[in-house]
């Protein structure tokens, strides 16, 4: 990927996008979550950048960009806390499709984290 997305949002997004809708609900947790991991994104721009994102996921796959966040982020605690936000798109709009929860498990064996962390992660 040739672009310079963060890692964490890409993350998010791959999550959002996973059953072709994005809701609301799961807008608002992204933006919660760029604001709590100090994401810098310039507020004129989030739009254009999470769009920029999305046509990415769409253009490349899902699967290819699980493993450039997996390539980004290589710190057990960072993927731990891409993983946290993930989930919390995942269940932003109190249902879990099985494709959303298909790529967490895609996200869990590229950031190659185990039962015991994702059971901690899931009941924080």
């Amino acid at each position: 990927m040739e672009a310079n997305y963060d890692p964490f949002l890409t993350t998010m997004l791959i999550v959002a996008e996973a059953d072709k809708f994005l809701a609301q609900e799961e807008v608002m947790v992204i933006l919660k979550q760029v604001n709590e991991q100090r994401l810098f994104l310039p507020p004129n721009k989030v739009s254009e950048v999470v769009n920029a994102i999305l046509k990415h996921i769409r253009e490349v796959g899902i699967d290819e960009m699980i493993q450039w966040t997996a390539s980004k982020i290589t710190s057990t605690q960072g993927r731990i806390t891409a993983y946290r936000c993930a989930l919390a798109v995942a269940e932003a709009d109190d249902r879990l499709a099985a494709e959303e929860l298909a790529v967490l498990s895609k996200l869990k064996d590229a950031f190659g984290l185990s039962d015991d962390e994702i059971e901690q992660i899931t009941t924080d």
